[in-house]
């Protein structure tokens, strides 16, 4: 037996013994008045007047208690030393006492807890022995080392540290372990880098939902019904490239550009910036792929091959340099519109341009539209740029969609 449980003995043995001596006196009491009235030995009253029947009744005796009744305030009254406040707060503590005995049975168990010395011993503030400081936090259950927390972690929810986290989570146990951090303490801290995360997690998803969703709607009212085929064509600029076109192979180069991010946090597949720079490279390495009727009306707006439609072109006394590209069209998904240097001295206009090209080859060969310029955006070789031109014809919003004749 303990010395806290002989402690809590010796308060309920003096709790035990105001109790007898109560019902002590509440014994004598009625034995005394009996006697009073004539007696209880079974004689009959010399009249008629102590019966019930005459409207006697037995007068009850006091009762007086073993303690006084203002006992809790005498005690507080001591204790407080004239404090109104100290006094208040003494008085409060002892309404959960019984009686003295109960003050006397607390004492005890205090005294009784002290004798044992179950206590935890705190190192020194200043110069504390490292045998000290270990002694302190093994008491306190402070693993010998780091990697003890980990066997008795509790993470709630199920959670499980990843390969990701589990470095962080080493290197944090590290840095708290000095401390004296207990694992309660620990796992508190993980549960919280855990629940971050995978907020953190979430709200990253929906920020990437909702800049896809609003890239896409710019780039659909941009490109029109040939969004499609443009945003495809963005995989053909990969085909040589380490990994090939594979978006879900995580080495492909494909895969990792398109799933990066850029230095604003955005994914780089999804940047409209990016999409319309990738789409231009991939239509000047594949002409014949911005012609292509997405309507199937026709089959194409023009012949596959622009090369052969810019030829026919330069055949005109007028026409020095020609440049055809693909346009939104309502009807045709993409047309072809021509960028035409003219001649020295030659002035030719769109009308008569596209009426020349008109007796000059098929009819769905012939540009929708002709613009005349002074030149040509040419890179360091001579090759046009032609997604300069498409940048010209995208920023000019006046224009809007060409309808196809």
């Amino acid at each position: 037996m303990t010395d806290v449980t002989q402690g809590e003995q010796d308060a309920s043995s003096a709790n035990a013994a105001a109790a007898e001596n109560a019902a002590a006196q509440e014994q004598r009491a009625p034995q005394q008045n009996g006697a009073a009235n004539g007696g209880g030995n079974g004689q009959q009253a010399s009249n008629g007047n102590g019966t019930l029947a005459t409207g006697a009744e037995t007068a009850e005796a006091e009762v007086k208690s073993y303690w006084p009744a203002d006992w809790r305030e005498k005690i507080a009254e001591h204790a407080s030393a004239g404090d109104k406040k100290a006094y208040e707060k003494e008085l409060r503590r002892l309404q959960n006492m019984e009686n003295p005995y109960s003050v006397y049975g607390s004492f005890r168990t205090l005294e009784n807890t002290w004798a044992s010395r179950n206590f935890i011993k705190m190192p020194p503030k200043e110069n504390a022995k490292p045998e000290e400081v270990a002694e302190f936090h093994k008491s306190l259950g402070v693993p010998e080392t780091p990697e003890g927390y980990f066997e008795n972690i509790k993470l709630e929810n199920g959670a499980v540290l990843g390969d990701a986290d589990k470095p962080i989570a080493e290197d944090f146990a590290k840095a708290l372990h000095p401390a004296g951090a207990t694992p309660a303490v620990v796992s508190k801290a993980l549960n919280w880098y855990l629940a971050r995360q995978e907020q953190q997690a979430a709200d990253l998803d929906q920020a990437d939902e909702t800049y896809r969703i609003e890239s896409e709607r710019a780039l659909k009212e941009e490109y029109g019904p040939a969004f499609k085929r443009k945003t495809n064509a963005i995989a053909s600029l990969f085909d040589i490239a380490p990994g090939g076109v594979d978006i879900n192979n995580e080495r492909a180069l494909y895969s990792r550009l398109m799933g990066g991010r850029t230095a604003d946090g955005k994914v780089i597949g999804n940047d409209p910036d990016m999409v319309r720079f990738l789409v231009a490279l991939a239509m000047d390495r594949n002409p014949s792929a911005t012609v292509v009727d997405e309507a199937g009306a026709s089959g194409k707006t023009v012949d596959g091959e622009i090369s052969e439609i810019e030829n026919i072109m330069l055949s005109n006394p007028a026409i020095a340099q020609v440049a055809v590209i693909g346009v939104p069209d309502e009807r045709l998904g993409e047309v072809g519109m021509a960028f035409v240097v003219p001649a020295t001295g030659e002035r030719p206009t769109p009308e008569s341009i596209i009426a020349w090209c008109r007796e000059h080859m098929a009819n769905y060969k012939v540009p929708r539209s002709v613009e005349v310029v002074d030149a040509l955006p040419l890179n360091a070789s001579g090759k046009v740029l032609k997604y300069e031109l498409r940048e010209r014809f995208t920023a000019d919003r006046s224009r809007g969609p060409l309808t196809s004749n």
